[in-house]
This record gives structure tokens, sequence and C-alpha cells, in this order.
């Protein structure tokens, strides 16, 4: 076999083309130009601030997050055409998103430009119970080791491995990013969370009508988040009569830290207010018989909710091995306001470790661990524009499943399936007649696919 260098031009990544679909229908990227013009001091003024924005989200869309790969595309007029703009050298690009970084309400921007993207998804994900439909609207605290560097704010984490602690809001069963904020590695969870929290549910209410379910872990069990939780319903269910499409109100699990109560006491309540385990079973690898109760606590009281339905759910595992004296009692307590019974709350509250696929998913599969600047707003930045990429991988992935029409309770592709099969595609890329052309293969396995989710996302 004889290699040879084409004259044409062969791209190897064609899946530009489709997040170009999307990028081009977000409103919003020209609000970064309007800064622009306002500087003085800008560098290379011939590369406006919004092409620099699409630059690193359709980057990231490849799976790519240092800076010093934008070189590899610099003659790459696909990735040209996406970001509507010349191709920038890396320290070009670095120097300028240390400017953007920098400009005032830039998460603001990002924010407003997500909900763009996110109002083109066709389907969230709900959950379904006695009660009634909710959106589940997930927020937890992941750490990006980011250990052997002198960057900006990177501290010990709770992992114990020096990163960052940014914490992430998900929408749905389905995997949408919300929001995210980076935060240094050494801040507990539970700090400045509430206007987060706040953040977050403000911008779900704007895109489901359905009533949101929040899940929280136990780094959030405080008295200021149920508080937070029963006056972001009552403000949702004063708002929904008067705007329609807005979720009549909030529900929330939030695991609650036993703090030192006693296992014992609560298995003695657990045997008392039930007339037997709602679970048994023989564990014969360890040797022992295994019981499980589940109840609920009604109407618990605190500081903040005294006339409010704020229940405690318990779920206490008795495990009694052959070669043990005493049993073994592990007690889980969740605060909710939930009217369901304790399976389901403990069921809903299991499924909320699913939000850890989706972290996974943003680290891995978009290589978005070790953070690419020394700069913590840069970085900052970085991570916010993450969530732009994440959701246009994921409505391509969810297109696809469409066109192909699948079934068997398929309802996401991971982003790595997404990056593989629809945006590592050869194509031949050229102009004829004062049009551009994107030419697959003829034994592309996926042509048909690519080119009917190309016209849906432009449709």
């Amino acid at each position: 076999m004889i290699v040879q260098k084409s004259s044409q031009n062969v791209n190897s990544n064609a899946g530009v083309f489709l997040a170009k679909q999307l990028l081009d229908r977000m409103g919003g990227f020209s609000r970064f130009d309007g800064w622009q013009k306002a500087a003085r001091s800008v560098p290379c003024q011939r590369y406006s601030n919004s092409s620099l924005v699409k630059a690193q989200v359709a980057l990231m869309s490849l799976g790519k997050t240092s800076f010093s790969d934008i070189a590899a595309h610099q003659q790459d007029d696909l990735f040209a055409d996406a970001i509507c703009g010349e191709v920038p050298s890396e320290p070009t690009f670095r120097q300028r998103l240390g400017v953007i970084a920098a400009i005032p309400g830039v998460r603001d921007i990002v924010d407003d430009l997500n909900l763009d993207l996110l109002r083109r998804a066709k389907d969230f994900g709900t959950v379904r119970t006695p009660s009634g439909t909710y959106m589940p609207l997930d927020m937890d605290v992941s750490v990006l080791v980011n250990d052997d560097c002198r960057k900006e704010r990177v501290g010990f984490t709770y992992h114990k491995v020096n990163g960052y602690a940014p914490i992430f809001a998900t929408l749905g069963t389905n995997g949408f990013q919300l929001a995210n904020e980076l935060r240094p590695g050494e801040q507990h969870s539970q700090k400045d969370f509430i206007p987060f929290f706040q953040r977050a549910v403000g911008m779900a209410s704007l895109l489901t009508p359905e009533r949101l379910l929040v899940r929280l872990d136990s780094g959030h069990d405080s008295d200021d988040t149920v508080r937070a939780g029963f006056e972001l319903d009552d403000f949702l269910s004063a708002m929904s009569p008067s705007c329609p499409g807005t979720p009549d109100g909030l529900a929330f699990i939030v695991k609650r830290n036993p703090r030192g109560e006693s296992a014992g006491r609560w298995l003695e309540q657990a045997k008392g207010n039930s007339d037997g385990p709602a679970e048994t079973y023989r564990n014969a690898k360890k040797g022992a018989d295994v019981s499980i109760w589940r109840g609920v606590v009604s109407h618990v009281k605190t500081k903040s909710t005294q006339d409010r339905p704020l229940f405690c759910v318990y779920e206490v595992v008795e495990t009694k091995a052959d070669d043990m004296l005493l049993p073994d009692v592990e007690v889980s307590l969740w605060w909710t306001n939930l009217p369901d019974d304790a399976d389901t709350v403990v069921r809903l509250y299991h499924e909320h470790a699913t939000h850890e696929q989706f972290h996974s998913e943003l680290k891995t599969d978009l290589d978005v661990e070790r953070l690419p600047s020394g700069s913590f707003a840069v970085n900052e930045l970085v991570l916010a524009l993450s969530t732009l990429s994440f959701n246009i991988l994921r409505i391509i992935g969810q297109t696809a499943l469409e066109v192909r029409g699948e079934t068997g309770g398929v309802s996401r592709l991971r982003l790595r399936t997404v990056l593989l099969n629809y945006i590592y595609v050869g194509a031949i890329c050229g102009s004829h007649g004062g049009r551009r052309y994107l030419r697959l293969g003829r034994n592309c396995h996926v042509a048909d696919v690519f080119m009917a989710i190309g016209a849906r996302l432009a449709a």
C-alpha cells in the first residue's frame, strides 16, 4: 500500500458541523463583543470575543481542554467556520480568555446561553411517584484533582488530594448540566451554597413546568438549606398561577447527618413502629442475616419550619453475622417534604447517585479534570463554558437516539459514545459554486444518521 498526501481537505472531526448548528442558534454571544468594544487595551482586536468563546466551547466539544490544543485547528476550515472567525494562536487564545474572564457578569452571560441551549432539548427526564411527577434537580460537590501544580486557589479537598471542589447542578434523569461554580479545594460544601441553590432553582423554573425535586447529600444538612427549600417552594407556588409554564412548587430530599445519634435507639424505634422489617435476606458471602426497616417520622419541628410538613425518613440496616456477638446497625436518615412513603423516598435518593456518572463524563470524556490555566478566574470561565459543550454533546446524542428510533428504555448516550460515533467522523470539506460542502465516505456507517441529526438541529 502506498501512503500519499491528498490535495483534498480531509477532516477527521466532522462532528464540529453538528456543534455549529447549535452554536449558531444560541443568542447572546454578541454580549461578549460589547465589552470588547468598550475596552481600550484589548490585544489582537481582529479576534472577536464571541469567536474566542465559541472556540473554547467547540474545543471542549471535541474532548479537548488545553489551550495548546487550539494549534491543531489553525488550518481547520471546518473549525473556523464553526466559530465564525479566524482560529487564534495558542498565546493569543490564552491571553484573550483571561481578558474575557474579567468581564463583569460573565457567569450570567454563560447562564443565559445555557438556558437558550437547553430549550432545544427534547426530554430532560422526569420521575413519577404516587404523589405526582417531578423534575429532578441534583446538586453535589465533586473534586477536580489538580495536584503537583501552583494554580491559584488549589487546596486540600475532602478527598485528601489537592485540587478544586466545584459544585454542579444537573437537571432531569437524562443528565443535562444546568449550572456549576468553581470553588477552592478547601471550601466546605455548605459555604455559599444557598445563593447557588437559588440560582439553580431559578434557572430550572424557566425550563420546565414540572414540580422540581431537589436532591442533596449530607454535606448540605443544614437548617439554612431546609429553610431555603421551603421559601423557594412558597415562591414557585405563588408564581405558578400567574406564570404558565412555571413549576407549581419544589420538593426536596436532603441526606441527614446523624451527628452522633444512637443507632441502637433508631433500631428500637424502627422495630416499635412496624410489624416487621421491610426487607430481609441472607448474605451468604459474609455469613450474615440482614434485616432492613424503613419508616417516616412525621411533622418534625426545626428552628425555622415549626408549621411546615417536614418529615424524617429513616432506613435501619441490622446485620447479624454468625461470628458476631452483637449485630451491626447502620442508620441512614433524610429530610424531605414529600408526602410519599419511606420506600419511595429512599429509592428516589438512591437514584441521585446517577449524578456521579455525569461528573465522571465531564471529567473523563471531556477531559475537564486538570483545568488549563494558573488563573482562578480563567479556570472558572472554562468550567462554566464546559456546561455548554456538555449539553451540546448530550443534545446530539439525544437527537441520534430519536433518529435511530431506539427502543428498550435507552434515554441517553454516554458522551464518549457521541464523540466516537458522531464527532470524530472523517469527511471531505470544500466549496463549489459559492457553497461549502461536507462529504462523508460511502462506507461511513453513521452517514445517514449524521445527516439526519444535522437537519434536525438546523431546523
